[in-house]
Order: C-alpha cells, then structure tokens, then sequence
C-alpha cells in the first residue's frame, strides 16, 4: 500500500518513529554508561538505576512537545531546513523539560548520560528524517500520485506548473491546463480543454487539485466553475492575491512549499 507523504497516516508514521528512536537513544545512553569515565567536566558515575517506566515516559515526553511544535503539520516539514530547525526546537523544549524533571526526582542522574542521551536522540531524529527524503526522492514506492490540473496557462499558472515540476517527489502529478482560449492549444499541447469541458476532464481524469491561476477580472469566471464542479471530491487551490473570492471555509495552506 503506498503512502502519501503529507497525510494523516505519515504523520501517524512520523510519531511512532520517534518514539521509536527517543527510546532507543535512552537505552543505549544508559548501555554505554560505562563508556563515559573520564569524560572530563562531567560528575562521576552513580549506581542510580532508572525504573523501565521512563523508556516509555520519556519517548512520549518527546512527542507530546514535537506534537505541541506543529512539527508534524506538513507545512513544517516542506523544505529541510524548515523540518530540521523545528525538530531541533522541539528537541531542546524537550531537553529542558527532561532536565527539570531528573532535577526534582533524579538528582543523581549522571549529567554525561544525559547529554549523550540528547545527542543520541537528536541525531536519530534527523537521521530517519534525511533518509527518507532521499528515499522519496529517487523512487515512487511510498507515493500516491496527487494529479493536479491548473486553471489559467497564464505568468502564474506556469508558476504553479514549475511548482508541481520541482515537487514531484512529494506525488505532486500535472495533469494539464483548463483554457477557454483554443488557438492557445496550438501552442500549448500541456491544454486539456476549456473550462465547458471542466466535468468531464474532471471524472475522466481522475483530478485531485485545482489550482486557480485565472486574474482578478475572470472572478465571475472562477465562481462559476466552482459552481459547477462544487460536488467533486477534489482540493480547490487559489494562488495568492485572490481574497475577493466568496469561498466556504477558506483557508491557507501549502502546496509545493507555497502558499496557497
């Protein structure tokens, strides 16, 4: 069964990894505690032993504050750097927290372990994280595609065109243009009908976003279109500058690392 990158099920994926990891960065700081003499600025080591209920308080510690974060929202985590600089916020929240609390009821909890705890945890989190964006990149398998048809091969609906293009990792599919103006057909063979023709392409072709790319002028245009494709199952997307439309529930969201 293929996944799609930003959905609920990936974000249920992503939790579960990192629960996954938190727990394994603690038990191997607390294996390799031994490992640590003579480390120097750090206290020695105690016989203190850690009650098993923390590998499960702490890994859900660390969620619970990557959840409060909005790390796992999908418009966290489109570009690496975005990703990568939330995680390490949470991480640190979670940090902070974690060391308060060794502080009131674990006092002797060694402060080397502690940060090779950190370490340990940080660098698993990023791990999983870099490879699967290698992954998806370079294969399909965990993809579904998301076929998107553009309204308007105009400035900016090439824009969106080279969006859907740079993000085809993500299972972003271009699907075609809706144009009402036919001598364009002839030089834009990516043109799959006019807006006339907009429910059959629709059911024919299987759409799952549209993204509205028309001018402000084309506004009774674009009302009637969302009129008459109102009861598909599909996303309706608007590229910037275009408040004047009377939508139900609107919202911005990110498509392609955009704002839409």
């Amino acid at each position: 069964m293929k996944l799609r990158r930003f959905s609920v099920n990936y974000a249920i994926l992503s939790i579960a990894l990192d629960i996954l990891s938190t727990a394994l960065a603690f038990s191997l700081a607390i294996s390799l505690r031994s490992n640590l003499e003579g480390v120097p600025f750090t206290s020695p080591l105690s016989d203190l032993v850690m009650p098993s209920t923390m590998l499960v308080i702490v890994p859900l510690l660390w969620v619970t504050t990557l959840l409060i974060t909005s790390i796992y929202k999908p418009r966290r985590s489109y570009k690496a750097t975005d990703e990568f600089r939330h995680v390490i916020v949470g991480v640190s929240i979670s940090t902070l927290v974690f060391a308060a609390l060794l502080y009131l009821f674990f006092p002797d909890f060694s402060r080397r372990e502690f940060l090779l705890f950190v370490s340990i945890d940080l660098t698993l989190l990023l791990t999983w994280r870099s490879a699967a964006r290698v992954f998806w990149r370079r294969t399909n398998l965990l993809v579904t595609d998301q076929r998107v048809l553009i309204i308007g091969p105009s400035e900016m609906g090439q824009r969106g065109f080279n969006i859907i293009l740079e993000h085809r990792y993500m299972g972003l599919a271009f699907v075609g243009y809706f144009d009402d103006d036919l001598g364009k057909e002839e030089t834009n063979t990516h043109i799959v009908g006019g807006v006339k023709d907009s429910r059959n392409v629709m059911s024919d072709q299987k759409i799952d976003d549209v993204v509205i790319t028309l001018p402000q002028h084309a506004h009774r245009q674009v009302s009637e279109l969302l009129m008459a494709l109102h009861n598909f199952p599909v996303n309706f997307r608007v590229m910037p500058n275009y408040f004047s439309l009377a939508l139900n529930r609107v919202t911005l969201d990110y498509f392609g690392g955009s704002p839409f």
